[in-house]
């Protein structure tokens, strides 16, 4: 469950299933798996005070919490896509201090399609944060504990502008099982690097519109094969850090927003 639905969209106007006072509101904005939540109180004078947060839609059918594709199939649309709006019923967070982010959503209650947003959206909700996640040993990875462990805000999610030098590598690999010792395993590298506030990163990429745009799979060979992005100020990634695997957390690119 690192970024649930592998899939992204947008959402106005969703509503948690607790019965809720007129001086509050949820807007939900939802980005590959997850909710840019703006939530306030409404003033004396009808405005409100807003504040936003990153929320990460788990199941709570199933212990990883992830999100089945019947679950984003919305009736008489369909499936959902990047920067689709769409309504759904929250429950409460999940409580988790490497994934402060998750929070459980009703699964009896089918998700509603609303409309379609524009990418001119993402300037105005995108993050910009002082550093990203990096702990000095693996730039693919940090320690487990390490979101609980942040000076400033905790957070396993965002949603950022590219960096200039963003470059995607992918590649075909047979390595050595270790689930299987004496075995081999195919590997398929897709890995997007960039340097942030002095660190070079690693994130697993894990868009699948983004490696069908591409045509990444059809591409893969033995040999490694660089894909370098450009319009840097157009694009966007939404990143995430996995579970627990093996002692760390792994980084994830859910979704490479292309002009």
């Amino acid at each position: 469950m690192d970024a649930p639905i592998r899939r992204s969209a947008c959402a106005n106007g969703g509503h948690e299933p607790h019965e809720s006072s007129d001086r509050e509101f949820d807007s939900l904005r939802f980005q590959f798996g997850t909710l840019k939540t703006c939530r306030g109180t409404r003033r004396d004078d009808g405005t409100f005070d807003i504040q936003q947060q990153w929320i990460r839609l788990t199941d709570p059918r199933n212990a990883e919490g992830a999100v089945p594709y019947a679950t984003t199939v919305c009736p008489g649309h369909g499936q959902i896509h990047p920067l689709d709006i769409i309504k759904l019923d929250l429950r409460e967070s999940c409580n988790n201090p490497n994934h402060p982010e998750d929070w459980y959503f009703e699964p009896s209650r089918p998700w509603e399609f609303i409309r379609r947003e524009d990418k001119s959206c993402l300037p105005k909700i995108a993050d910009n944060p002082a550093t990203l996640w990096f702990d000095g040993a693996q730039p693919d990875s940090v320690r487990a504990g390490y979101v609980g462990q942040m000076k400033s805000k905790p957070a396993s999610l965002c949603l950022i502008q590219a960096p200039g030098d963003l470059d995607f590598c992918f590649q075909k690999k047979t390595v050595p099982d270790n689930d299987q010792p004496g075995q081999a395993k195919s590997k398929y590298i897709r890995d997007l690097t960039f340097t942030h506030a002095g660190h070079y990163h690693e994130f697993s990429v894990t868009d699948p519109d983004f490696m069908k745009r591409r045509n990444i799979w059809d591409r893969m060979q033995d040999a490694a094969q660089h894909l370098r992005l450009t319009n840097f100020a157009d694009i966007f990634l939404c990143l995430s850090l996995g579970l627990e695997f093996r002692g760390r957390h792994y980084k994830i690119c859910a979704t490479i927003f292309e002009p």
